[in-house]
């Protein structure tokens, strides 16, 4: 079948873009839009729609065809065919036509829109730009301004927005959509975007705001477009346009950023694991409601599935539905009438709680989350299993607990698995499962089709110490902490240094964030804060993070951590802390530590932990591990996360040969001296891809 399906309406071309699941605007489609406007003008046609079958409008370009060769006919071609008939033309748009698809509704004449859809061109999160035209058209149907603000921050515009701002003359209901087009091309004379002229940038300050925020080359390069489109007629626009897409595409941005689209694609993907083994989940249930508790039940709820939180005392039960009430009404969805307060008692009404176990009896799913203590939580599954039913999932949220060491407190094992929420759970995108030994298909298929159901970037790791992400973060963290016993380093000069790097937060922020008295709570259980258990032979550059926190310093929660936090959430230098971390300089080393060294030693060191994660099966894929790191612990995604960034940025060579230094230097520091699979993949001269090979 066609791509694009033709018809004559009473005169009216009609074009039916038919290439499920999303109508994307591959070669095939292309041709057929091409061959179907060169049919209508043979055919006398008094006006041409374009339509989307099924789903959507074209929802963009095809990703089969990203970083192959361009194939004919160009999107180009497409669009000036559009725009330059001498017929009107108009785009029906239902769904959502993002990137290439709106730039195929605005080479239109006309655009009428479901009330239900969505446009937009999201082009920057790939890290270049639009590349049909999208940058020169934008501007000169909803001004500078809005065009610049939609494209570098690529988000969805609403049909009410849309309509609002000029980017689609009519609005209609999806029943109307194709005749009310129909209406328009036949009532309508031939009208170009590209005839349109744009006026300048109006609003002085938000654009210096946007363009401040704009500090990777693809939004900046957006506003450079959008400039050009102001000072420029249409063909040097596209021109410009044009130069500054080629510049973009096959950058180090823009690969790394199209490795993270096609990573979190792959990375709900378990081999031997089919979805419909998971459990049909109707009921959940959550032990514990605290902060992580009361996030994780929030994640339920916003996605229609009731909910019952189990707490240790009805007034601790009641305290938790207060929390999430509270928490409900302080949202900025709240404040500003997105979230209203009918909808928000529609949530409540799917939450309860209770403090007798029995009341979770018929859930599908209850997923524990008290604190790290290995007996409470064997205590907890030890009465889930008494109380609920066979088919029902077990999951804990540990982030660093075996998972088999829980389901040894079951009957059946296979129906336990790991679930670790990042905190706040109702906000922070990640979810990485855990699959322990005996984890069965079914608690893995309901975990993993669970993510998918709350909208999360789920992964799935294996059952160690740490999972992928906290497994990673011990060694990041260790030279971290090493780093301050260099006479000129502070935790200001490390945290400075991955900020500029591009991390979401330094190292110590985000711990004093997190809570010091957690790591240190970790480490007492592993029994390394008690120097007389520790192995000699090995460095431990924790014991500055353990005189912090027993002196109190536990963070911003009591606001004093490796920072004072005399504003809430605003870090500023504390004598205090430089005094406490003077006792344990080392003179014997360099005493100038740059950000470079910064880099080299706390990101190298994790990007290693990655490799031996991978060696370890701990990992499905490396674009799992770079996942993890880019949604849940703040790698830049401009970076495309720590393996990516090692093995395309840096080179495995040059890693390999870096660490190998830092290692003959330190040899006390087993972390640092290359992983296996990385030194064998270096010496190679392999790629990232290839990585299977050398296991």
């Amino acid at each position: 079948m066609s791509a694009v399906r033709y018809a004559l309406r009473n005169g009216v071309a009609v074009l039916h873009v038919t290439s499920p699941p999303v109508n994307a605007l591959g070669a095939a489609v292309r041709a057929g839009l091409v061959s179907s406007m060169e049919r209508a003008l043979a055919d006398s046609a008094t006006g041409l729609v374009v339509v989307g079958d099924g789903l959507t409008f074209p929802a963009g370009a095809d990703i089969t065809e990203f970083g192959k060769p361009p194939m004919e006919p160009s999107f180009g071609e497409v669009m000036r065919a559009f725009e330059d008939a001498d017929i009107p033309t108009a785009a029906a748009i239902h769904g959502t036509a993002l990137g290439g698809g709106f730039e195929l509704a605005m080479s239109c004449h006309y655009r009428v829109m479901s009330s239900c859809a969505r446009v937009g061109l999201p082009e920057v999160h790939l890290g270049i730009l639009p590349g049909a035209g999208g940058t020169q058209r934008l501007p000169r149907l909803v001004g500078a301004d809005a065009a610049a603000e939609i494209m570098v921050t690529g988000r969805q515009v609403s049909a009410k927005e849309a309509l609002a701002l000029g980017a689609v003359d009519a609005v209609v209901a999806k029943a109307d959509l194709e005749a009310e087009a129909v209406k328009v091309v036949e009532a309508s004379p031939v009208r170009r975007t590209k005839s349109v002229l744009v006026d300048g940038f109006k609003d002085a300050d938000s654009i210096a705001k946007l363009k401040a925020r704009a500090t990777l080359n693809a939004p900046k390069s957006i506003i450079q477009c959008v400039e050009a489109a102001v000072c420029n007629d249409m063909q040097d626009g596209l021109a410009f346009e044009e130069a500054r897409f080629r510049e973009l595409q096959g950058s180090t941005q823009a690969n790394a950023l199209q490795h993270l689209f096609f990573a979190e694609r792959a990375c709900s993907k378990v081999p031997g694991v089919s979805p419909e083994d998971a459990v049909d989940v109707r009921a959940a249930g959550v032990v514990g409601g605290g902060t992580m508790g009361r996030g994780i039940a929030m994640c339920f709820v916003d996605n229609g599935l009731p909910v019952t939180i189990l707490e240790t005392s009805a007034d601790a039960a009641a305290a938790a539905i207060s929390g999430v009430e509270e928490t409900y009404r302080r949202s900025s969805a709240f404040k500003r009438g997105r979230l209203t307060e009918e909808a928000l008692t529609a949530k409540l009404d799917l939450l309860s709680s209770a403090s007798d176990v029995d009341a979770l009896k018929d859930c599908d799913l209850v997923v524990e989350a008290v604190f790290e203590d290995m007996a409470v939580k064997r205590s907890i599954f030890a009465d889930l299993d008494r109380v609920t039913k066979p088919s029902c999932v077990l999951a804990s949220n540990t982030s660093t607990l075996s998972i088999d060491g829980i389901a040894g407190a079951v009957a059946d094992p296979a129906r336990v698995v790991g679930m670790h929420f990042f905190s706040p759970a109702n906000v922070m995108r990640l979810l990485e499962n855990v699959r322990g030994a005996r984890t069965g298909p079914a608690a893995v298929a309901t975990a993993m089709a669970m993510g998918k159901r709350l909208r999360k970037t789920t992964v799935l790791a294996g059952d160690d110490f740490g999972f992928i992400g906290n497994r990673m973060l011990e060694p990041y963290g260790r030279e971290c902490l090493a780093l301050l016993r260099h006479a000129n380093c502070g935790p200001e000069l490390v945290d400075a240094a991955l900020l500029e790097y591009g991390m979401a937060m330094g190292f110590f922020q985000m711990s004093d964030l997190a809570g010091n008295d957690i790591g240190y709570a970790v480490r007492t259980s592993l029994g390394l804060t008690d120097a007389a258990s520790r192995d000699p032979a090995v460095e431990y550059s924790a014991d500055v993070a353990d005189a912090l926190a027993r002196a109190g310093r536990f963070g911003q929660k009591v606001g004093r951590g490796w920072y004072a936090y005399e504003t809430p959430r605003v870090p500023s230098s504390d004598p205090a802390v430089a005094e406490l971390i003077a006792g344990f300089k080392d003179a014997s080393l360099a005493p100038d530590v740059t950000h470079g060294d910064v880099v080299d030693r706390a990101l190298l060191a994790l990007a290693n932990e990655g490799f031996r994660v991978l060696e370890e099966g701990l990992a499905l894929r490396p674009s799992d591990i770079d996942v993890v790191w880019t949604s849940g612990y703040g790698f830049p995604r401009h970076r495309g996360g720590p393996m990516q960034w090692a093995a395309d940025d840096v080179g495995l060579a040059e890693v390999k040969a870096t660490l190998d230094a830092l290692h003959a230097a330190r040899p006390d520091v087993p972390y640092l001296k290359p992983a296996k699979l990385l030194a064998d993949m270096a010496d190679a001269g392999a790629k990232l891809g290839d990585w299977e090979k050398f296991l």
